[in-house]
C-alpha cells in the first residue's frame, strides 16, 4: 500500500509539472503572439502615423519583457523603425495641458487642475526650472512674448497678468468680471490682449508701456485672441455661437473697435466651436480652428483662402515649434 502510495504521489506529482509547464509555455506563446501582433501593427503605421507607431512598439517590447525580460526581434526591430521614422523629439510623461513654447529653449504649461501653478521647463530635458503661483484657481491659458522675455497668464479668477519669464516676477495685470482666456501679444510685445466670457463679454487690450487699457472691444463669446504683428488689429475666436448665425470669429480695429471682417466658413456656413486664432508672422493670414477643422483666411480681404479637415486641437501661434498636450 505505501509502495501504490508513493508511486500515486509520483505520478501526480509528475502530471503537475507537466500541466504547469504546458500553461507556461502557452502564456509564452500568448505573449509571443501578441508582441508579433503588436509589432506588425506598428510598422503598418510607419507612413501613416509614425508616433503610433512607436507606441504599439514599445507594447510589443513590453509584452514580453515585463514577464521575462526577454523580447522578440519582431519587436525590436519595430522600435528601432519606428523611432527612425519619427516625428517625435521629446516626451515629457506625467505633464500635459496648456502649453506654450518659448525661442529662450523651456516651454510653460499649467500645474495641476486648479491650482493656478505656472510651471516653466527646460525643453530638452523637460526639468522644471521656474514655477510660482499664478491665479487663484484654473489657468485657463499662457503664452510667450514672441521674445520669450515675457509670459502671459490667464484664470478663471478674471485676471491677465504679464510676467518676466526669468524671475517670475508680476510686470502687468488686468482684472475684470468673467473668466479671462486668450491672452496674445503684438509683435513688439508692447501690447497685450485677452477675452473676458461670461455677462459683458469683451476683448481688452493693455498697453505695457503705460499700463492703460487702450481698447475695449464688446464681443459676444469670445474666448481667444490675436494680435496682427504690428498691433493695429486683433483676431477674436469665439465659441457656443448659435446656430442661426454664420459668424465664427472676426477681425476688429484695435483703435476704433470697429469689425474689419467677420471670419465665417466658406458661402457664410456655421461651424461651431471655434477655439484658437492666430496670425502669420508677416501678417497676411489668419487661422482659426473649429472641431475637426481648421481654415485660413487672407487678413486683408477675409476670404478663405484654405481648409483643413482632421484638426482638433487648438490653433498655435506659428514659429517655433509648440509641445502637444
Amino acid at each position: 500500500m505505501v509502495a501504490g502510495f508513493a508511486a500515486a504521489a509520483v505520478i501526480a506529482t509528475t502530471l503537475t509539472v507537466v500541466a504547469m509547464d504546458q500553461r507556461g509555455r502557452a502564456q509564452q506563446e500568448a505573449r509571443t503572439a501578441s508582441a508579433t501582433g503588436l509589432a506588425a501593427a506598428a510598422v503598418a503605421n510607419l507612413e501613416a502615423d509614425p508616433e503610433l507607431s512607436v507606441l504599439l512598439a514599445m507594447e510589443a517590447v513590453e509584452a514580453t519583457r515585463s514577464v521575462d525580460g526577454t523580447v522578440t526581434r519582431e519587436a525590436e526591430e519595430a522600435l528601432h523603425r519606428a523611432v527612425v521614422a519619427s516625428r517625435l523629439e521629446s516626451q515629457f510623461p506625467g505633464m500635459g495641458g496648456l502649453l506654450a513654447w518659448s525661442p529662450r529653449g523651456v516651454f510653460v504649461t499649467e500645474g495641476a487642475e486648479g491650482s493656478g501653478m505656472i510651471d516653466i521647463r527646460d525643453s530638452e530635458t523637460g526639468e522644471s526650472v521656474l514655477s510660482f503661483q499664478g491665479h487663484r484657481g484654473d489657468v485657463t491659458d499662457v503664452t510667450f512674448s514672441p521674445d520669450g522675455s515675457k509670459l502671459a497668464s490667464t484664470g478663471i479668477d478674471g485676471k491677465l497678468r504679464v510676467w518676466d519669464s526669468s524671475t517670475g516676477r508680476l510686470l502687468s495685470y488686468l482684472a475684470a468680471y468673467g473668466v479671462a482666456s486668450g491672452p496674445s501679444f503684438s509683435a513688439n510685445w508692447a501690447l497685450v490682449s485677452a477675452a473676458w466670457s461670461t455677462d459683458g463679454a469683451r476683448v481688452q487690450i493693455l498697453d505695457l508701456s503705460t499700463d492703460q487699457v487702450v481698447s475695449a472691444i464688446p464681443v459676444d463669446g469670445a474666448i481667444d485672441t490675436a494680435l496682427s504683428p504690428n498691433g493695429r488689429q486683433v483676431a477674436v475666436g469665439i465659441t457656443a455661437v448659435d446656430e442661426s448665425l454664420d459668424e465664427v470669429g472676426a477681425v476688429f480695429d484695435v483703435n476704433t473697435g470697429q469689425e474689419v471682417f467677420v471670419m465665417a466658413g466658406p458661402n457664410g456656413s456655421y461651424h461651431p466651436g471655434y477655439r484658437g486664432v492666430a496670425w502669420s508672422p508677416n501678417g497676411e493670414l489668419i487661422a482659426a480652428n473649429s472641431e475637426g477643422t481648421a481654415r485660413v483666411w487672407d487678413a486683408e480681404t477675409g476670404t478663405v483662402r484654405h481648409t483643413l479637415f482632421g484638426h482638433n486641437s487648438y490653433t498655435a501661434s506659428p514659429g517655433a515649434p509648440i509641445p502637444l498636450a
